[in-house]
């Protein structure tokens, strides 16, 4: 499995190969998950499952370019990398993305290695992206984990090629890290926290005959995703959004990835029922003691009672006392419920460099054409806000 593709690039004891075509993707499968689970923070979104799923249902065009690294017959790295053209002014632009990333929120996208040559096959997987340049015109990484060292490695590769690369913070996600008990918990939070979800969890139990219901097996998963999009649709009908599980593709992806996620033992879905019938429900990705709460949905007729807090309460206790999890992730999202339980976040970059080719020139002015007038946007609001403060303040003095 060491020589996937036809071409390659040597590097040490690294030998770099790129799968381009579904059977080469699909040899990769026995060796991805294993690669993905032995990393010191496993993240869902790279895993096999989330990113041949996004391949069948949401790629639009999109053409394979995952870069392969092998020591020997061992697979030790993989990029999991597509590229995809787009015709913008009169010209075919070819960018270079995460496979998995376009569409469906994944986050802490990045190479896939083995932990203890990190570094040294990350620079590989850089330096192999680089040395097929004449296939690109611009790389696009967005979501890409704080931690990951891809961004500098790709800076060091394409350095003496004079080709810029741009990186800025892409989005910030809520995590906590949880003790070992629901009450230990609950100590990290005001007397008045502490009250409001009790209140809210006895004044439904009061009302309702209310029933806690954990999903693991693959058996139950499609029926709670069909709740679920349900309840989600629901709730963003409420915000006057349209669900984006109605998307014809979005709905098959996710029923494909909670499923295949089941099979692995890295799905957890919950709900909470009223007399017997689902007011909200939620899922997310269970990895070694980690947990990633990616979807929620609940019945808005019902929104007086915060079945969703409830719900997620509930969901937090039993994945901190039954199923032993360290850390929480509330993943990408500025929702002000999340920061009721945290205020630890981290960040993803969005990093991008232009190939030095017609189209990716083209791209780099456009890019920092864009990048300056919303720098001058921001300045004129910080200044507009600034004004509007001095004229109350002016304003406070009079009146005083």
């Amino acid at each position: 499995m060491g020589n996937v593709g036809v071409e390659s690039t040597r590097v040490r004891q690294i030998t770099i190969g790129c799968a381009r075509n579904e059977g080469e993707f699909r040899q990769l499968e026995p060796y991805w998950n294993a690669l993905v689970m032995g990393s010191n923070r496993p993240s869902p979104f790279l895993m096999y499952d989330w990113s041949s799923a996004w391949w069948r249902h949401i790629a639009k065009g999109e053409e394979l370019f995952v870069l392969v690294a092998s020591d020997g017959d061992e697979i030790v790295g993989i990029a999991p990398l597509c590229i995809r053209t787009d015709r913008l002014f009169g010209l075919d632009v070819r960018t270079v993305e995460f496979l998995g990333a376009r569409h469906v929120s994944p986050d802490y996208m990045d190479f896939i290695t083995i932990p203890e040559r990190r570094t040294e096959i990350v620079s590989a997987l850089a330096l192999a992206l680089v040395s097929r340049r004449d296939e690109w015109d611009v790389v696009s990484f967005k979501d890409v984990a704080q931690v990951s060292i891809a961004p500098d490695a790709l800076v060091e590769a394409l350095a003496p090629h004079h080709i810029p690369v741009f990186k800025s913070v892409d989005a910030r996600c809520p995590y906590m890290e949880v003790p070992e008990s629901w009450a230990a918990l609950l100590r990290n939070y005001s007397a008045k926290r502490r009250s409001f979800l009790r209140k809210k969890r006895a004044r439904l139990e009061s009302e309702f005959h209310t029933q806690f219901v954990t999903v693991e097996s693959p058996a139950d998963v499609p029926a709670h995703i069909r709740v679920l999009a349900q309840l989600h649709s629901s709730s963003m009908v409420r915000r006057h959004q349209r669900s984006p599980l109605e998307d014809e593709c979005v709905r098959p992806f996710q029923n494909e990835v909670a499923l295949r996620m089941a099979e692995n033992n890295c799905f957890y879905g919950a709900r909470l029922e009223c007399n017997g019938i689902p007011v909200s429900a939620n899922f997310g990705f269970r990895l070694k003691d980690h947990f990633f709460y990616y979807q929620t949905g609940f019945a808005t007729r019902l929104s007086q009672y915060s079945v969703g807090t409830v719900l997620l309460a509930l969901t937090i206790q039993d994945l901190l006392e039954r199923l032993r999890i360290a850390e929480f992730d509330f993943l990408e999202g500025p929702e002000q419920y999340k920061y009721d339980w945290t205020e630890q976040e981290r960040k993803t970059w969005c990093v991008r460099c232009f190939n030095r080719t017609t189209a990716g020139t083209l791209m780099l002015h456009s890019y920092t054409a864009s990048s300056w007038l919303s720098a001058q946007k921001r300045r004129m609001q910080e200044q507009a806000s600034s004004l509007v403060r001095d004229f109350h303040r002016r304003m406070s003095c009079l009146v005083s």
